[in-house]
C-alpha cells in the first residue's frame, strides 16, 4: 500500500462554502494564532523550530495566492518580512541539513577513507554546533512569530473591501505552470541556483495544493503526495548544496574535503535524475 501525504488541517484550507475573501481572513488567522502559541509551547525545541519555519511557508503560499487582492506596496513589504523570519530560523535548520545529509552518505559509503572522511566532517560540524542553546532558539522563535502576527494585521489594513479575489483554480494552474517553466530553466543551465528555484516553485505548488483542497471538486491526493515528493526530492539537491558551502568551514583536511565534495556531487546528480522522473509523474497526474 503506497503512504499518501495527510490533508492539513482543515483550518489551514479554505473551505468550499466559505468567500475566499473570509477564508483568507480565516486561514491568515489561525497561521498567526499558532506562530503566538509556539514560543511557549512544551514540544522540543527542533519540531517547534520546524513548525515555525511550516507556518513561514504556508504564509508565503497564502499571500502569494491572495496577490490579486492585496495592495502591492503591502504585499511587497510582507515577502521582505517573511524572508527575514525565515533567516531567524535558518541557523539551526541548515546545521540539521549538514548533520542529516552526511550521515545518510556515511550509510551508503563502503570505503574506508570516504567514511573517515565523513565522520571527522560530522565531529566538526558537532562541535560548531554545540553553542546553540534552547534559549537562544526559542528568542528566535518568539521574534519570527512576532513578525507573522504583524503580517496579519498589515493584511487587514492594505487589503480593500472592493478588491478581486483570485480563482483558485486560476491560481493554481499559474502555479503550476511556474513549476514547469523553473524545471526547464534548471535543466538547460544545469546551475544550482536554477535547481533551487524549481525547488521553491514545486514547494509553493505544494502549500497551494493543500490550501485549494476542499475548494476543488477534483481530488487531488495523489497530486498532493507526487508534489510534496518533487519538492522533498528537490529539497535533498539543495542540502547539499549547503553542506558543499559549509566544509570550508569545518576544521577538517583538505583532503577530506574533497572526498566529502566528491560524494556529495554524486548524490546530487542522483537527486536530479530521481526529480526529473518525479516531474513527468505530476505532469501526468495533473
Amino acid at each position: 500500500m503506497i503512504a499518501i501525504s495527510p490533508l492539513p488541517p482543515l483550518s489551514y484550507a479554505l473551505h468550499a462554502d466559505e468567500k475566499i475573501s473570509h477564508g483568507f481572513f480565516r486561514v491568515l488567522g489561525e497561521i498567526c494564532a499558532r506562530a503566538k502559541s509556539l514560543p511557549d509551547a512544551s514540544e522540543p525545541m527542533p519540531e517547534l523550530i520546524h513548525e515555525g519555519r511550516v507556518l513561514i511557508k504556508r504564509m508565503r503560499a497564502l499571500l502569494w495566492f491572495a496577490h490579486p487582492a492585496l495592495d502591492d506596496a503591502a504585499y511587497a513589504q510582507a515577502k521582505a518580512d517573511l524572508r527575514k523570519a525565515s533567516s531567524i530560523l535558518s541557523g539551526q535548520r541548515d546545521l540539521k541539513v549538514m548533520q542529516t545529509t552526511l550521515e545518510k552518505i556515511a550509510k551508503k559509503t563502503s570505503k574506508e577513507k570516504e567514511r573517515v572522511a565523513l565522520k571527522d566532517s560530522l565531529e566538526s560540524l558537532k562541535q560548531g554546533g554545540a553553542t546553540n542553546e534552547a534559549d537562544s532558539q526559542r528568542g528566535k522563535l518568539k521574534r519570527a512569530a512576532t513578525i507573522l502576527c504583524h503580517l496579519s494585521t498589515l493584511m487587514k489594513k492594505s487589503t480593500a473591501k472592493t478588491a478581486k479575489w483570485p480563482s483558485p483554480s486560476k491560481r493554481l494552474k499559474k502555479a503550476f505552470r511556474m513549476v514547469c517553466e523553473a524545471e526547464k530553466k534548471a535543466e538547460s543551465s544545469g546551475e544550482d541556483t536554477a535547481f533551487h528555484t524549481w525547488r521553491k516553485k514545486a514547494k509553493r505548488l505544494f502549500y497551494e495544493l493543500q490550501l485549494t483542497e476542499s475548494q476543488s471538486a477534483k481530488p487531488k491526493r495523489r497530486i498532493l503526495k507526487d508534489a510534496d515528493e518533487l519538492q522533498d526530492t528537490l529539497g535533498h539537491h539543495q542540502d547539499c548544496v549547503v553542506v558543499v558551502s559549509k566544509l570550508c568551514g569545518l576544521n577538517i583536511p583538505a583532503p577530506a574535503k574533497g572526498r566529502v565534495v566528491k560524494l556529495l556531487k554524486t548524490r546530487k546528480k542522483k537527486l536530479r535524475r530521481k526529480s526529473r522522473k518525479l516531474a513527468r509523474h505530476l505532469v501526468d497526474e495533473i
